[in-house]
Formats: structure tokens, sequence, C-alpha cells
């Protein structure tokens, strides 16, 4: 019974009796019961813990019971945990030690056998296989064991993740400061703070629920409640804090979008017009992309259980992007080139209209710029464990995927830093008979690295972030120079790592994504027709990320342009000119808000 996460199997030799009879004298507060009919034994286990094999053998062993249970053939016995738990007891027994009890995903194709020999029918087995593995509206289907004396505890994961995506703000902070003159050092510190705290109150109000409300009654487009932290939305459903987690999780990924735009308009946008569009961004625009591709509703969402009319998946797959390269980084990206568009360059970078770009004076930035912005790239790394590794939403049974997850994360970086520094500095050429390595390079290649590996970290193996990594310096030296023929300023160059990069990372996704990870981290119900193109998928996972990458082209892109280009057209989206050359942290008439050194 899925809903009642319960696995019944008809047991028709004693061993595994003894198995379970063993397993509730095993840990304190178990207890095993009669139930009815007379001849069913209900066993009800606190959660479950590995068991470690001895070190002589290797293999799990049991000891003797005092007193061996009569056997149970033909009845039926009900464990209250999730289907992967029970299946680790069955190994542990059998003394199977692949996919047994200290690995901690499960593949369903190896327990079959295992159900097949205890009783269980192919239409049981058929059933099990299709029972969500995953869900990211809601509690997960696999919840880890508990007896209804003891219910699930709060989910402190999301709270440690949470903490990670959001100290990535110090990063971005650090490296805008790094990047922008000193006379608008205190602007853009001020609106890095914003960023978290404007994102805070419209998820409060009107994000969360439009990105994980149900949105059963939009078709996938967006959610319909849980707005304003409503207690019948979160404290009556029994989810045991699982929402309020969510909700912080969450939260900091909508800070950090909002940030990823701030950086690149940097210098020569208006409070006001920042305000606005931050506002847009983190109640609205940004909300919605998250419903599409991460709400278990969600049109182009992988999370749903099942295909079915009334909520079908996109291509029969959905779009994979586990942690965030399209939902995160190219719905910031998509703002912050419309945004940088609308503004125009800077002065120092083109100094007359219409005119070509010119490299910035030597001493443009700060002195101190280089420390801030290495360690603003080494905070963002250290950030993304957190953005990627707790996407998995729980430790229980899915610490396999998100340390394979850290480990991708971690390789896509280094091929990222380490190929962007010499392929550019090949790129540009010799300088007085010498190649010159970019302290820039390496930092916006890491991270464009990172980006890149994001949407697919937890279904690929670690070569393939390799590959997808170095491929992603590509990538941004490649937009780098695109940015500059569309005469368009990017000061911390956001767009070519955000943008570009997170295009690039959807892509790479639906290619390199094998038919285990898949099975591990999102169904294995459909993993042989959902796997990467080149590890004989269908080809439906690539699909669904080309057309989720052009709806999030369109929907950002139009409403960005609404928003800058309305207030553009209302003459509040850029400072004055002699604003901008003596430095928006002076007190000034040139917007009615202003930002103070002191």
């Amino acid at each position: 019974r899925p809903h009642a996460r319960q696995l019944h199997v008809t047991l028709l030799t004693p061993t595994p009796a003894r198995l379970l009879q063993y397993a509730a004298a095993k840990f304190p507060g178990s207890s095993c019961r009669k139930a009815t009919p007379a001849n069913t034994a209900r066993y009800s286990l606190p959660p479950w813990t590995p068991w470690r094999p001895h070190a002589s053998s290797g293999s799990p062993t049991m000891p003797r019971l005092a007193r061996t249970p009569p056997s149970l053939a033909s009845r039926v016995t009900s464990i209250p945990c999730g289907y992967g738990e029970w299946v680790k007891w069955w190994h542990l027994w059998m003394g199977k030690r692949e996919g047994c009890c200290w690995q901690t995903v499960v593949r369903l194709h190896r327990p079959s056998m295992a159900l097949a020999t205890a009783g269980v029918s192919p239409a049981a087995m058929a059933a099990l296989r299709t029972q969500p593995r995953r869900a990211r509206a809601g509690p997960r289907a696999h919840l880890p064991c508990h007896s209804p004396t003891h219910p699930p505890p709060p989910h402190p994961l999301f709270s440690f993740g949470a903490i990670l995506v959001f100290f990535m703000q110090t990063g971005f902070a650090m490296l805008e400061v790094g990047n922008v003159n000193r006379k608008n050092t205190s602007n853009a510190l001020i609106k890095n703070l914003l960023d978290a705290l404007i994102g805070s109150l419209m998820w409060w109000i009107t994000g969360f629920g439009i990105a994980m409300g149900s949105a059963r009654k939009t078709h996938g487009f967006m959610g319909t409640d849980s707005f304003g932290l409503n207690f019948g939305d979160f404290g009556e459903n029994g989810d045991h804090g699982y929402k309020y987690g969510m909700w912080m999780f969450q939260w900091a990924f909508a800070a950090t979008t909002a940030t990823i735009t701030s950086g690149a308009v940097a210098e020569r946008c208006t409070f006001t017009a920042y305000m606005v569009y931050s506002v847009m961004l983190t109640g609205l625009i940004y909300p919605t992309v998250v419903c599409w591709g991460w709400n278990t509703e969600g049109w182009a969402s992988a999370w749903k259980s099942a295909d079915t009319d009334k909520n079908p998946l996109l291509f029969g797959c959905g779009v994979i992007d586990f942690a965030g390269s399209g939902v995160v980084h190219m719905s910031g990206g998509v703002a912050a080139f419309c945004g940088s568009y609308f503004l125009g360059a800077r002065k120092a970078r083109q100094p007359h209209p219409a005119g070509p770009f010119v490299q910035l004076p030597s001493d443009y930035a700060p002195e101190y710029g280089p420390i801030f912005c290495t360690l603003g790239t080494l905070i963002l790394w250290m950030g993304w464990y957190g953005f990627n590794g707790v996407s998995t939403l729980y430790i229980v049974n899915y610490g396999l995927v998100a340390a394979k997850t850290m480990v991708t994360t971690t390789i896509g970086a280094g091929s990222g830093g380490v190929g962007c520094l010499f392929v550019g500095s090949l790129m540009d050429g010799k300088t007085d008979g010498q190649y010159t390595l970019k302290l820039g390079n390496v930092q916006n290649g890491l991270l464009g690295g990172l980006v890149a590996v994001t949407a697919s970290c937890s279904v690929i193996e670690p070569y393939a972030a390799f590959v997808i990594g170095f491929l992603s310096c590509f990538v941004y030296l490649g937009a780098v120079k695109t940015l500059d023929a569309l005469r368009i300023d990017d000061v911390v160059l956001a767009i070519p790592v955000h943008l570009f990069c997170g295009c690039f990372g959807v892509i790479m996704a639906g290619l390199f994504a094998t038919k285990e990870n898949y099975a591990n981290a999102y169904y294995s119900d459909r993993a042989d027709d959902c796997a990467g193109v080149f590890y004989g998928g269908n080809g439906c996972s690539l699909a669904a990320g080309v057309v989720f990458i052009l709806s999030i082209i369109a929907w950002v892109g139009a409403w960005s342009c609404v928003v800058f280009g309305g207030l553009r057209n209302m003459g509040l989206l850029r400072v004055e000119e002699h604003v901008e050359e003596e430095g928006m942290d002076k007190v000034g008439r040139h917007d009615k808000f202003v930002a103070m050194t002191r």
C-alpha cells in the first residue's frame, strides 16, 4: 500500500521470521504484536541503522535467537518502512554483500529475486517499482523506517543546506566588491544585502506558493496554495516540518538568483530599479520556473511519480535539472542579460555611445580586488556543496547519491578552472613573447564548471563531470567574446557563467545521464528511456531539456524586458552621467534612495 508506506509480503520460509524477530529485539523501543487475523504478525521497527559486517569474514552475521519463532508460512507480515529498507534486512539475512545493508541506495531490479523467492507476485513487484522514489513538493514515499509511536523527525538537512547556500551571498558580495570601482562599493554591498532581505519577504508572501504549491489547477504552470506560510498548508498535514525546511532551503536559492542579476547591472542601475526587478524576480518570475522544473506537478518536472493524463510528463521523462543549472542559473542569467542590455555599458567601458568597448584602466578595480574575488570564488565553491549535495533532500537512503553528487561537483569545478586558465591563455595569445595566465579566467572557469554540472551532478559518472567541466570553459570564453561583440557590459561576467554555462549544463544532462544513476536519483521504472543519449536513452530527456531552456528564455526574457524596458521608458533605470562619474556612494539627488558610506 504506497499511501501507507508499508510492504506486505507472504513469507514461505521461517528464515525472514527469525530476521524480523531479531530486528525487533535489536533496537530499544521496538515492538512486536499480534494483528488480525490471528495468524498475522505485525512488526513495528524504529529508524534503521547500518549493521557493520564482521572484520574477519566481511559478511554480515546474525546471532542465534534464544527462542526461534514458529514458521510463518502463509502468514502476512507488515513492515512499516520503505521498500528499500525491508530489502536491506532481507539482504542482511541472506548474506548478499552487493547492494545490501551498508549500501544506502538499493536498485529495484536486484531485490526482485529476493521478493520472488518470498512469494511476491509479479503484479505486486510491478506495483512496487512504480512507487515514487523522490518528491520535491512533499515528503518522499521512501521515508526512514519508523513506527506510529516514533514519527519521523523534522528535516535538519534542509537547514544545513540553506545555511551553505545562503553563505554563498558572502561570496557574491566579495566578487562584486572586487570588480567594482571603489566609489561604488557601498552601493553594491547594500544591494547584495537586499537580495536576501527582499527575497525573504517575497518568498514568504508569494514565491514559495507559486513555486511549490499545488499546481493541478494551472496544469503545472504555477502553484496556487501555501502562500504566506499559512498554518493550514504547513502545520496540519503531518509533514513534521518538511514544508518549513523546504521553504528555508528554496529561499536561499531565490536569493541567489537575484544576486546573479545584481552583479551584472552594478555601477549604473538606480536603487529604485533594483528594488522593482528584485521584487518581481523573487516574487513571480523565478518561482514560476521553479514550479515548472522542481514541483512534482510542474509541466516540465522529472519528479513526477507517474505519467498520467492529468499530470503528464514532458516527453515521458521531464527535464533533468537536479540542482538548478536551468531553474536557478539560467533564470538569473537571462534577467542579467536583459538588464545589461537595457542599461547599456558603463562609461568606463564604452566612453562614447555606440562606440567600441575599451579595456578598463589598470587602476579601475581596487588594489584589494584580486583578494576579494579569490575569497568570493572559494566561498561560492564551498556553498555549492549545499547547492548540489543537499538537493537530494534526504540523506537516509540517499547517501550514495549525495556523496556522488559532491564528487562530480568537485571534479567539474576542477576541470573547468584548470581548462579555462590554459585555454584562455592560448586564446589570448602571447604578450611580449610569453603566454599570460589570468586570475579571472581560473575564477570564472571554476564557477562555470560548477554551473555546468549542477543539472547533471547526480546522474553522471566522475569522468563525465570532467568532460562537462572542461567543455564549459570553451562555452564561457566564447560567451565573453559574444558579449563584447554585442556591446553588452557585464560587471562580474555573470552572463557567461550562469546563462551560457547553465544552458550548456541542461543539454549535457540529457547526454551523459546513466541508467543506474538516473534510477538512484529519480525513478527506476523509466531509467531505460530517460537516461542520456550516450547511455542508451531514447532522447526524451534531451528533448525535454531543449524545451525547458527555450521556455526559460521566453518567460524570464519577456518579463525582464517588460520590467527593465518599462523602467527605462520612465527614466528610472539608469543613474545620471555625473553621478556615475562621481560615484554612487556619494550622497546626492540622483535617486529617491542613496547609498551612503557611513
